[in-house]
């Protein structure tokens, strides 16, 4: 969702952003029917579904980076602590969303970065979404954004990933 509204806020800024990294995000974000429905039915059952679902399977075998992290238990905690409502309204925003007009008014340098392993917003989603931007490329040539794909990455590509994500960003950024 926060991609979402980089992309909208982003394409109405008519240059005033020089840059844009955009992590697990997609043209379009469909969320499954019977998903939308648990998040106010079986709130539990979507909860571990987002958790399984949209991390990597790398995650499900205790694969984290960051010593003793659990991931599927720390999403789990914080889908908890997320009142059903809340969690309905911003997956049918998700499941609404058109990013391709919006897409077409970005004019910065902009990176999308995908999850290799992500089955929520797969990475087909996100090179249809960098495709659509017309920032300029590193070089300064106008058509697209440019566009990585993280390995053995889920959905929860920072937490499952987080110095392949760091690298990404950096090397956009030009920090060191």
């Amino acid at each position: 969702m926060g991609a979402c509204i980089a992309v909208d806020a982003a394409s109405r800024l008519n240059g005033r952003l020089s840059r844009l990294a955009l992590l697990g995000a997609g043209e379009t974000l469909r969320v499954n029917p019977g998903l939308l429905a648990d998040t106010l039915k079986r709130p539990l059952d979507a909860h571990r579904f987002i958790a399984a679902f949209g991390h990597g399977t790398g995650a499900h075998f205790g694969g984290a980076e960051s010593p003793g992290l659990w991931m599927l238990g720390s999403t789990m905690a914080l889908l908890d602590r997320c009142l059903p409502e809340v969690l309905h309204r911003d997956f049918a925003a998700c499941n609404e969303w058109e990013g391709s007009e919006s897409a077409a008014g970005v004019t910065c340098a902009t990176l999308v970065v995908a999850g290799a392993k992500d089955r929520m917003t797969p990475p087909r989603a996100g090179r249809a979404l960098a495709d659509r931007i017309r920032g300029p490329r590193s070089g300064g040539d106008r058509g697209g954004a440019g566009f990585v794909t993280v390995a053995d990455a889920g959905h929860m590509l920072m937490a499952e990933a987080p110095g392949a994500v760091t690298r990404c960003l950096r090397g956009f950024l030009g920090a060191k």
